[in-house]
This record gives structure tokens, C-alpha cells and sequence, in this order.
């Protein structure tokens, strides 16, 4: 044990204790960071604003696909798609502002926008 001890230098101490502070400082950001309140729907070159505080189930048909996104408890997530390769189920809930689902078959964008957040800066479709 003492061997073992001595290859450790006091600034191997420090920089381990500042790596692991730093990545307690980007967990608690991204962990406890602001709830986004408003989902933007992007389909077929038509924005559409839901509440993430109200539970309910959107149908969503672009290009040829159908979606079925759920909101609820503050979240969204797409639960069916028509789309062969399901990307956008896998992404899964979707709740703080800046978050995105992209159904690229589809055309169809979802991204939670904080309350009184701007316009987005792309569109897509």
C-alpha cells in the first residue's frame, strides 16, 4: 500500500478534484436547468405552439407519415411513427428548453421553447 501512495503527487490530488468539480458543475446545469413550458410543431412549413402543462395527444400527418406525440406531466415524446427508421421514437422525452425530435422522413421538427422564448432560427419542410 505505501508503494502505491508514493507514486501519487499532491497535483495529481488537485487536478482530479477539478475534474471531477467541473463535471459536478455540467451535471447540475444540465440536470436542474430551466423546464422549457411551450413544444413548437414544425410540419408540413406550419408552426404550431401545444403547452407542455396540458396532457393530451397530438396526430401529426406529413409527407406521407403519421406521428402520435404525447405530452404529458411536462414532457413530449413521440409514440408512434410511420417512419421506417424510428430515430424519433428512440429520442425519447423531451422537456427543457432547446431539446429537439427530428422525424426526417417526415419533415417534422419538435423543440421545447422556454415561456417568452423567441422564434426559432431554422425551420424545417
Amino acid at each position: 500500500m505505501k508503494k502505491i501512495l508514493c507514486y501519487i503527487k499532491p497535483l495529481d490530488i488537485v487536478i482530479c478534484a477539478l475534474v471531477l468539480l467541473f463535471a459536478l458543475v455540467l451535471f447540475l446545469l444540465t440536470a436542474f436547468g430551466d423546464a422549457g413550458a411551450v413544444l413548437f410543431v414544425f410540419a408540413n412549413g406550419e408552426r404550431t405552439e401545444y403547452a407542455l402543462d396540458v396532457d393530451q395527444s397530438l396526430e401529426i400527418n406529413a409527407d406521407g407519415h403519421t406521428l402520435t406525440v404525447r405530452i404529458e406531466d411536462g414532457a413530449a415524446w413521440v409514440v408512434t411513427s410511420t417512419c421506417h427508421d424510428a430515430t424519433c421514437r428512440k429520442k425519447g422525452r423531451i422537456s427543457r428548453a432547446g431539446e429537439t425530435v427530428l422525424c426526417a422522413p417526415a419533415g417534422v421538427l419538435l423543440r421545447v421553447v422556454a415561456r417568452g422564448g423567441g422564434e426559432l432560427d431554422a425551420s424545417v419542410g
